[in-house]
């Protein structure tokens, strides 16, 4: 095909522009243009200069005046055409836009940034005689605005126009790769001495160091290690001594590792489960896979297998994890298993190094890719395999534009590549059951543990009878006993608490005033060791007074209990013992999880307090009993998914413990004894627990038996907000009509139920719809929410659309 005109995708964008846009390709680049390059193009009626990605070539046009691509750029950058396929699809499904979609794909920090300069031109220099001008640009550099701001607009203008000053528009990216000098002897070392002056100390001492490492060495290891400056080296170089070398360095990301590096040998089901999937993947087959097998049973382990029989095949194998600092061990064990193969994505790794690894990927010089959600929009050339561990976690959920579900994004990549796709859990999501029981996916079961281990004793402690018993600690009778029983046989402990900080909320018990976040209406929560109350969603932070802000009493106290509360009352409990706590807080500083993990592994630490970061990846051996503190806290969520998610940490957290050679224990305290998301954990009963939720879905219609929809109003004007929610609500409500999508539930419009987060007003409109009918809804919300957002917006008020919303709070 002909490469006259160039269909263009803009990557920095709004909504009110998101389209493709025709451009000429300039004949001497027809040769380099190629689909999925990035490029500039001038924008607009003041042809400003923007950045945007080719989608595709044509030989005809039916516009009459077409502008040029002036900027071929990036090669690095180049999207190949199943990315821009995927790009294209995210946009369609997800009423995103090129623009969001794009950014998804791209590397972060690639983005190129104007920057103009202004320069006087040598007709200026010889012509111009005000002292204003030359004064300014004297020294012959290229200038910003703000550094001649004496210089009125009306005069630059004038300076431009006559060719005394040229405008200069350069673009630059966040990251780019990283060059360092390196140095090198390029004589024998006696040679050298020999033309050296004795008294010369520095120079000398440069020889030396280069003769005894007998390579190139970075030019600031030889600064720092022979005390001397750059100078002496290009002194050096300027004699012919040494010579010196731009190198590009790779930047590698620090991973943690543990010392087992064994493959294992995969147990009879394992092996079945194993031959099952290898199959697909040589018969290059997407099918989608649903790998269930209970806590412990080895899921890791076949996972791994697979992946050689990927790379043996010289593909890619993608590996998913929720979080990768909540799975810091299954990242490990693939890093040692395949050292030197494994590139790793996630948000603590550098611009640098992000990009590297994104690099490499495209190379296909790294070829099993481990990350986050966000490790979907890999560079991949040619997948072979992809994992998503732990599938039923919300983590797999964007909560922002492109709003979209790993495991829909993943069956799409399975799709462009030809690959399998393994979702494995012990307590798989109801939706993916519900594809199971529709043969959408397939699934291989893991029954039993990985050598015959036993599955923990799970025991529940009404809490309402330990306090009637007079008990008003943390600790049951039950568990306060279990632990002491594990701290005499030299065992650990695990404490499970899905609470931050040491008190969930400060309260006045005179006049009820209680301290919130005066951006998002939300309780404070007190960090004793930071001596403040802070709030979660927007980080705003106070120092506790004294006595009550509105009545001034005294009796201004901490109410709830916190992890760090729990730290606390556990020192005291067992004074004997040595306690860690793993949250959010504590996990702060860079390697810091790394260390408190590493602790307990070697048996320095005897009892583990934590959030939901204990519950999931973690596999020690010397864990035998497991203390749930208050499954209240997962239940009492006004979420329709809070008894899933609540059998899910229960069973996730309950399977920590038992994994080595002595039996596990587990004790789930709660004032909710009887609810079934309890008693089917206590069971390890998943079949039991999907059915009575089941049940309750069908009756209010709520996923996966109907798609709820959400779309959130949000604003810092609250009147605003309110109108733009009514506004919207009308039209919606006539284009369900009209279209006859009689099924079609239209709630709201409500403030949310976190109606103020980071100072902005929220209100929501929740849609239940058969998913026969999903196409059209799409649709009528692009037209309407989006399409039509600039008559029917108030304000500056954002309206969002989240198509299959899993956070309706």
């Amino acid at each position: 095909m002909s490469k006259q005109f160039a269909q263009v995708a803009l990557t920095n964008a709004s909504r009110e522009v998101d389209q493709t846009y025709t451009y000429r390709v300039p004949e001497d680049k027809a040769l380099i243009a190629q689909i999925g390059m990035k490029v500039m193009v001038p924008f607009g009626m003041g042809n400003r200069m923007m950045e945007g990605i080719i989608f595709s070539f044509s030989d005809t046009t039916t516009f009459k005046r077409i502008k040029s691509i002036t900027h071929f750029l990036d090669e690095d950058i180049h999207i190949d055409k199943k990315q821009l396929e995927l790009v294209s699809w995210l946009r369609n499904r997800y009423l995103c836009t090129y623009s969001e979609a794009l950014q998804a794909i791209m590397p972060a920090g690639t983005s190129l940034k104007r920057q103009t300069t202004y320069v006087i031109t040598d007709q200026g220099r010889n012509h111009i005689l005000e002292d204003e001008l030359l004064r300014v640009f004297d020294s012959g550099e290229a200038l910003q605005r703000e550094d001649f701001d004496e210089i009125s607009d009306y005069k630059l203008r004038t300076y431009i126009k006559n060719g005394v000053l040229e405008k200069r528009e350069t673009f630059e990216t966040q990251v780019s790769d990283q060059i360092k000098k390196h140095i090198q002897l390029k004589v024998d070392r006696e040679k050298a001495l020999a033309a050296i002056p004795a008294n010369n100390s520095a120079q000398i001492r440069v020889i030396n160091y280069l003769s005894r490492r007998n390579r190139s060495v970075l030019q600031a290891e030889v600064t720092k290690a022979c005390r001397v400056s750059a100078s002496v080296i290009r002194k050096l170089e300027q004699m012919e001594f040494v010579a010196s070398d731009d190198v590009t360095i790779f930047r590698a990301p620090k991973h943690y590792m543990r010392d087992e590096n064994t493959a294992v040998t995969l147990n009879e089901a394992q092996n079945q489960a194993y031959e099952v999937i290898r199959q697909d993947v040589k018969l290059e087959n997407s099918q989608t896979y649903l790998l269930h097998g209970v806590t412990g049973s080895g899921k890791t382990e076949v996972y791994m297998k697979l992946a050689e029989d990927v790379l043996d095949l010289n593909k890619q194998c993608l590996v998913l994890v929720p979080e990768i600092s909540l799975t810091p061990q299954i990242v490990s064990k693939f890093v040692n298993r395949f050292s030197g193969q494994v590139a790793v994505f996630h948000s603590k790794l550098s611009l640098g190094e992000r990009f590297d690894q994104w690099k490499a990927v495209k190379r296909g010089e790294l070829n099993i890719i481990i990350g986050a959600r966000s490790a979907l929009f890999a560079p991949c050339l040619d997948l072979g395999l992809i994992i998503l561990d732990e599938e039923h976690d919300n983590a797999y959920k964007s909560d922002q534009n492109p709003k979209y579900r790993a495991v829909e994004v993943a069956r799409k990549l399975g799709q462009l590549h030809r690959a399998p796709i393994v979702l494995g859990s012990a307590t798989p999501s109801l939706e993916t059951v519900h594809h199971v029981e529709a043969k959408d996916y397939k699934r291989v079961e893991l029954k039993a543990r990985f050598n015959d281990q036993i599955m923990p004793d799970v025991e529940i402690v009404d809490m309402r009878h330990e306090l009637a018993m007079g008990n008003k600690t943390i600790f049951s009778e039950r568990l306060f006993e279990a632990i002491g029983d594990r701290l005499d046989k030299k065992e650990q402990v695990i404490l499970f608490l899905n609470r931050k900080g040491h008190s969930t909320f400060v309260s006045c018990r005179s006049c009820g005033f209680s301290l919130k976040c005066p951006n998002c209406e939300i309780s404070l929560t007190f960090h004793k060791n930071q001596g403040r109350a802070s709030c979660h969603y927007c980080g705003y932070s106070i120092h506790v007074p004294k006595k009550c802000p509105s009545c001034d009493s005294g009796y201004f106290k901490f109410f709830g209990t916190g992890t760090e509360k729990v730290e606390e009352l556990t020192r005291q409990a067992f004074p004997s013992a040595r306690v860690d706590r793993l949250d959010r807080q504590s996990v702060s500083r860079k390697g810091s999880m790394e260390t408190i993990l590493d602790r307990f592994d070697k048996r320095e630490t005897d009892i583990l307090i934590g959030t939901q970061m204990v519950t999931k990846g973690l596999d020690f051996e010397n864990v035998t009993l497991v203390g749930v503190l208050s499954a209240d806290v997962l239940l009492n969520l006004p979420d329709f998914q809070s008894g899933e998610r609540a059998f899910q940490i229960l069973t996730q957290v309950a399977g920590r413990a038992g994994r080595g050679n002595h039996p596990g224990e587990v004790v789930i305290q709660t004032y909710t004894p009887e609810h079934y998301a309890v008693q089917a954990a206590c069971e390890h009963d998943h079949a039991g627990f999907i059915e009575s939720e089941a049940e309750l879905r069908k009756v209010y219609n709520y996923p996966p038996y109907q798609r709820l929809s959400n779309i959130l109003i949000s604003g810092i004007n609250e009147n605003n907000v309110t109108k733009t929610a009514q506004r919207l609500y009308e039209p919606l409500q006539a284009e369900f009509i009209k279209n006859k999508l009689k099924k079609v539930q239209l709630l709201g419009p409500n403030p949310a139920i976190y109606s103020k987060i980071k100072g902005k007003y929220r209100w929501q409109i929740l849609i239940k719809s058969d998913y026969s009918d999903g196409d059209a809804v799409a649709e009528i919300l692009r037209s309407v929410c989006l399409d039509q957002k600039q008559k029917l917006v108030v304000g500056e008020t954002a309206v969002s659309v989240d198509i299959d919303a899993v956070n309706i709070l």
